[in-house]
């Protein structure tokens, strides 16, 4: 018996995923996402309009830009479609009148969302590859997509689903839902430049790992998974929150729904709440150790870091130094051990017209001789 409940469970959290995957909307939304990355994938530019190769530490982070994006819009979109399709056809009596709890009416629509949102990442890897196979001359690296994109994409793809349902389940109409999954992706985008530089300040919100097809990503992809490891948590008290307040037939007002989360709460819903709980504060408080006590956080491209920098060293700006005319470095790269070691000379030439009385030099590494 328990086996056929579980196949009713998986078929439905199946029916919801086919329900997007066969709308339009869906399909167009890819489409736009497969417009705009193309050209951008196709020819990549750094630093100073320099155009690179389309190695995998380029493509990622392109295709990252557009398709998280667009993966946000489908979550925003089809969570308020899922959660409310049954009171818009007018069977929502129906399915509430049925013995089921309130997680086996919510956690299929989740689930079938995070399986749209999760295959959402496989057309993003295909863009990305493409590039790659036409062009030619760079290794396609599928291990690297795994570990950089897809499995991190995955888990994030999870943490919208969640938000998503959760925001409908609480909504008074889908609409409103809309409203507050709006709001939360103009957030994303001008938080930070808001004041809301923290990652643990917006939902779901991960620091940006460097990526290099050399030294893949150090320790930063570490670091980043504490942080998924929070958010999970949050995700995890979210879906115990939607559980407990699931509208459910002819009452719709949240204050009633309110007043029975006590009663509600018991068994293996307050043992998920807990263990969510103490996952959230154990991780919080190691992330805000790390990030704001044993180190200086600084935020976005470092603008305030600089403009301190400015105030504090452009005095110095005028004084007259040597011009670098050779030099003759030897480089020793140690990806592994995230360290560099560089010796060399420089030659230096005074072409000012004036004497020098002092050197300047800026301190760029440790162990420096």
């Amino acid at each position: 018996r328990s086996l056929e409940a579980l196949a009713q469970f998986a078929g439905r959290a199946g029916m919801e995923a086919r329900y997007i995957f066969k709308s339009p909307v869906f399909l167009i939304l890819l489409l736009m996402a497969f417009g705009f990355a193309l050209p951008s994938v196709l020819t990549p530019t750094g630093w100073m309009d320099v155009t690179l190769y389309p190695l995998t530490a380029v493509s990622v982070p392109t295709i990252e830009a557009i398709f998280d994006t667009i993966l946000i819009i489908i979550a925003a979109y089809y969570g308020g479609e899922l959660v409310w399709r049954e009171r818009e056809w007018k069977i929502h009596e129906i399915v509430d009148s049925t013995p089921l709890p309130q997680w086996a009416l919510m956690l299929p629509k989740m689930l079938g969302l995070a399986l749209v949102l999760v295959a959402t990442p496989l057309v993003a890897m295909a863009t990305g590859i493409l590039p790659q196979l036409l062009g030619g001359g760079v290794d396609i690296a599928p291990g690297e997509y795994l570990l950089w994109y897809l499995l991190p994409g995955a888990v994030d793809a999870i943490l919208v689903a969640v938000f998503a349902v959760f925001v409908q389940a609480l909504s008074p109409s889908k609409y409103a839902g809309w409203g507050v999954m709006f709001l939360y992706i103009i957030l994303l985008i001008f938080g930070p430049a808001m004041g809301l530089q923290h990652p643990l300040l917006i939902y779901g919100n991960v620091p940006a790992v460097p990526l290099s097809d050399m030294g893949g990503t150090a320790n930063a992809a570490g670091a980043s998974w504490w942080f998924r490891l929070f958010w999970a948590a949050v995700a995890a008290l979210l879906l115990v929150a939607a559980h407990l307040l699931w509208p459910r037939g002819a009452e719709q007002r949240l204050k009633p729904r309110l007043r029975r989360i006590p009663a509600r709460l018991n068994g293996p819903t307050g043992f998920l709440a807990a263990a969510a709980t103490a996952l959230f504060v154990l991780s919080g408080s190691w992330i805000v150790w790390n990030t704001l006590v044993l180190n200086d956080f600084r935020a976005g491209d470092g603008q305030a870091w600089f403009a301190e920098y400015e105030k504090r060293f452009f005095r110095y700006a005028s004084v007259p130094q040597p011009a670098v005319r050779h030099v003759e470095l030897d480089v020793a790269l140690y990806p592994e051990r995230i360290r560099a070691e560089v010796r060399g000379r420089y030659r230096l030439v005074n072409d000012t017209g004036s004497r020098i009385e002092r050197l300047h030099g800026r301190l760029l590494g440790h162990d420096l001789t």
